[in-house]
């Protein structure tokens, strides 16, 4: 093997090992994202929950 197809060989063996790098990376990012947005979600839920019986109770002097 001469030089130049052996400096060649590691130019491609470094871009593979660059890009499986950057696609960890993205989807690392992904998955953090997805979970914060779940956090976030449960918890605007929870802030903003709706007690069945308190919407009953708050309409009945109402109607009266």
């Amino acid at each position: 093997m001469s030089h130049s197809q052996n400096s060649m060989g590691y130019m491609v063996v470094l871009c593979i090992i660059l890009y499986i790098v950057g696609v960890s990376i993205y989807l690392f990012v992904k998955f953090v994202r997805k979970k914060l947005d779940e956090a976030r979600d449960r918890r605007f839920q929870k802030e903003h929950q709706v007690n069945p019986m308190a919407e009953a109770a708050k309409e009945k002097p109402d109607e009266k």
